[in-house]
């Protein structure tokens, strides 16, 4: 009987634990895009959060203005710490790889976890940041 009301008090414990541990955060994120020199129109921005043991979460998307401003907000709640992140969509010429039409690029940009409010410097697509360089799928 003993062990039984021991084990039932530390599940009960865990999961209290696990309850408290659990937020809802909303993120708000403003910024400009940049491909050679030129604000860059049009590009997905991918508000993400990522995850160890599932898919990233999607929280929100938007694209650039004609003036390559963005603002994309979202929120979730997560066990533990968010890992927030953009993930632009765009086909800013990168160097070394030659144009294709057919392709297209991600660039990941990481943000900080401690912020809600994220006003992220200008960024450069053509070549700040490592991208994956995407052929023969949707388009972004």
């Amino acid at each position: 009987m003993f062990m039984r009301l021991s084990i039932l008090l530390f599940v009960f414990a865990i999961s209290l634990n696990l309850i408290a541990k659990t937020n809802a955060t909303y993120f708000y994120v403003r910024g400009e895009l940049w491909c050679q020199g030129e604000p860059y129109v049009g590009a997905k921005i991918f508000l993400m959060e990522a995850d160890t043991l599932d898919p990233d979460d999607l929280l929100g998307e938007e694209r650039s203005a004609p003036d390559g401003r963005f603002e994309v907000r979202g929120g979730e709640s997560e066990i533990g710490d968010e890992e927030p992140y953009l993930m632009v969509g765009h086909t800013c010429p990168q160097r070394g790889v030659p144009p294709d039409p057919a392709c297209h690029f991600l660039t990941r940009v990481d943000l900080p976890n401690f912020l809600t409010h994220i006003e992220v410097p200008p960024i450069h697509l053509d070549g700040q940041y490592e991208f994956q360089h995407i052929c023969g799928e949707d388009d972004v």
